[in-house]
């Protein structure tokens, strides 16, 4: 399916099903700038599918939500160049999609007084999965939950916490940030480098 959002509008949207979704973020364009005014509070709780983040203007490619209705049972198929951000939330995400190399970012503002605040984005499941993405923003923290191994690819830049609360998380050619570093009793971090797994 593929959606495409009004500029000024607030979606509070329940989605459910097992098909993958392209939803398109609007944003406002005006002379040399874009603002973020499109609030996505979607309800993802129960959706088993695939989440492609898009933006209707590709030269701002940003994906804005503002909700914690995570998706712990969904996929999130990131597009290189984008990111996702959310309003300064903890949102979980079942597990990210190979193909996907866009970025988990930090904190959108709907309007213009200056607030700020930093996301917390809880990734994994119990499947094994690999991601070629990226976390980037300031404060953007991670925590990796279920008892499955997420290999990240990625070199992220974000300053926030890395928390390995269950299973193992890898990192394979990649970066955790630069952010604290926490790994729970009986969770695992590996490292390796290298052209492949095999």
């Amino acid at each position: 399916a593929y959606w495409t959002t009004g500029n000024r509008c607030t979606y509070t949207n329940k989605i459910t099903g097992e098909g993958a979704i392209t939803i398109y973020s609007a944003s406002e364009k005006g002379s040399g700038w874009y603002a973020t005014r499109t609030p996505l509070q979607l309800n993802l709780t129960e959706f088993n599918g695939t989440l492609i983040p898009q933006s209707t203007y590709a030269e701002n490619p940003i994906f804005t939500l503002d909700t914690s209705n995570g998706m712990p049972k969904g996929t999130m198929n990131i597009p290189a160049g984008m990111t996702v951000r959310n309003h300064g939330k903890t949102f979980q995400i079942g597990k990210m999609d190979e193909d996907g190399r866009g970025s988990l970012g930090g904190f959108c503002s709907f309007n213009n007084n200056g607030e700020s605040g930093s996301n917390t984005w809880i990734l994994g499941n119990d499947e094994d999965w690999m991601w070629y993405g990226t976390v980037t923003g300031s404060g953007t923290a991670v925590t990796k939950v279920g008892e499955g191994k997420m290999t990240v690819r990625g070199k992220w830049d974000n300053t926030g916490t890395v928390r390995v609360n269950e299973g193992e998380l890898q990192v394979f050619n990649g970066v955790l940030g630069t952010g604290q570093l926490i790994i729970a009793k009986d969770a695992t971090l590996s490292g390796r480098t290298g052209d492949d797994l095999t």
